[in-house]
């Protein structure tokens, strides 16, 4: 970890995201680095076989934790509609800093998280959640 000052904050932050990714491949599991890939889908019902592919990570940097999710770079509508509070922590094409335990934009991580999650689900590259 870069910055062990920060290591409370990307646990909380890896919780969040761990809780909506179960379903998916966590590629890198070390501490201050969690990140996760869409799992390959084999052909089915005429659809073509999709490979493993990124969909996100909680990184710990010197300064802060990012949160990157790389289908807000390839669709950035899909941020529209979230708090401003969240919106304010985006820090070029999809990423999200976080700096600060007590942030309140902590609390909509979830939805930020979501929003991509969903966004994968509506375009085919993940089935929709399992209630387990």
């Amino acid at each position: 970890m870069r910055n062990p000052q920060l290591a409370v904050l990307w646990a909380r932050l890896s919780e969040m995201m761990e809780e909506i990714c179960r379903d998916m491949v966590k590629v890198k599991d070390e501490v201050g680095y969690w990140r996760y890939e869409i799992p390959r889908r084999p052909a089915i019902d005429g659809l073509p076989t999709r490979p493993q592919s990124p969909f996100g990570a909680v990184a710990a940097q010197s300064k802060h934790v990012g949160i990157y999710l790389l289908h807000v770079h390839h669709a950035p509508h899909i941020i529209d509609g979230l708090p401003a509070e969240i919106i304010a922590r985006k820090k070029g094409r999809s990423m999200f800093a976080f700096s600060d335990e007590e942030d309140p934009a902590i609390e909509h991580v979830p939805l930020l998280i979501l929003a991509a999650y969903d966004y994968c689900v509506a375009q085919g590259f993940l089935s929709a959640p399992t209630d387990a």
